[in-house]
C-alpha cells in the first residue's frame, strides 16, 4: 500500500540538489533585445502563417475545408483553419503591443 503524504509537509528535495540559486535582473537593455528578437520570430511566423496551405492537394494546389467530400477530412480542415485565425489573430495582437511597448 502507497505511504500517505501530509499535506502540511514541505516536499522534499531530490537528493544533490540545492536550492535554487538567485538570478540577477536582467539589464533593461537586454530585456529589449529580447522582445526585439521575439518579435522577429512572431513576425517569421506570422509570414508563414499567411501563406496558403493544407493538409491535402490536388495538382499541387492546397484543398480547403469546401473543397472536400470526406466529411472527416473537412473536418480536420475546419479546425485547422480556425486555429490559424486564433493564432494569427494572436500574432498581430502580441506584435502591436511589442511595438506599442517599444515605442513607449
Amino acid at each position: 500500500m502507497a505511504a500517505l503524504v501530509d499535506r502540511d509537509d514541505p516536499p522534499a528535495r531530490a537528493e544533490g540538489v540545492g536550492e535554487p540559486e538567485e538570478r540577477p535582473a536582467a539589464p533593461v537593455g537586454a530585456v529589449q533585445r529580447e522582445e526585439g528578437a521575439a518579435g522577429a520570430v512572431l513576425r517569421r511566423r506570422l509570414a508563414f502563417m499567411e501563406q496558403p496551405a493544407s493538409y491535402f492537394y490536388e495538382d499541387g494546389r492546397p484543398l480547403r475545408a469546401g473543397d472536400m467530400t470526406d466529411r472527416f477530412r473537412r473536418g480536420m480542415l475546419t479546425i485547422a483553419a480556425a486555429t490559424s485565425r486564433a493564432d494569427a489573430a494572436w500574432l498581430r495582437k502580441t506584435l502591436a503591443e511589442l511595438e506599442q511597448e517599444a515605442g513607449d
